[in-house]
């Protein structure tokens, strides 16, 4: 009886024998588009790019702007989505608590600024550096050590700095005027006027 089933079946068993197959390719299908792959390979790479030279470069910076004091490390949090996050964490710190909640707004844009300039002194390109308003809410000291940091790189690089804070350009005027191979370029019009 088995056996004459079946045979009276066969086009129907062959046919969900190919719709089970089918299934099986659209899940291994399936498995190619999701992003564990991508996220592992995203982590090795990201691994290969912050590297001890990045790291190095990162302490150099924040030395320079004045800021060597304030220990920072660099921590991969995770990846997802093909992303891998960081994360700057103080290091030694008996707390977890975000770095947002422990350092100030000053602190925490000379980190940035830190992260940024390690990041983009490590390239071999030697494009213009464009900030705006780079001290915004930074004090006397750090503000001082990021003009001399400024005035570094444009050494080999054109920067061009947008401030509305006249300390700032003060100092740098002060600063450059003394060097003869820096030129600073101020525009012909004044406060509040188009340029």
């Amino acid at each position: 009886e088995a056996k004459q089933w079946t045979s009276s079946q066969g086009a129907s068993i062959l046919e969900e024998i190919q719709r089970l197959k089918d299934i099986q390719d659209i899940d291994a299908w399936k498995n190619l588009t999701q992003s564990r792959g991508i996220s592992r390979k995203a982590s090795e790479f990201s691994e290969s790019i912050i590297t001890d030279e990045y790291i190095q470069r990162f302490n150099s910076e924040l030395s320079l702007l004045g800021a060597g004091r304030i220990k920072v490390k660099i921590e991969k949090t995770g990846a997802r989505g093909g992303v891998v996050k960081h994360q700057i964490k103080l290091r030694d710190s008996i707390t977890d608590a975000p770095i947002i909640d422990i350092l100030s707004e000053g602190e925490q844009r000379i980190i940035s600024l830190a992260a940024f300039l390690a990041d983009v002194t490590g390239k071999s390109e030697s494009t213009p550096f464009v900030f705006d308003d780079p001290i915004s809410s930074l004090d006397q000291d750090y503000e001082e050590k990021t003009i001399d940091r400024l005035i570094q790189l444009s050494r080999y690089r054109q920067v061009i700095v947008f401030t509305h804070r006249l300390s700032f350009l003060g100092i740098i005027n002060d600063r450059a005027t003394s060097l003869e191979q820096i030129h600073i370029r101020r525009e012909p019009w004044g406060s509040g006027e188009v340029g």
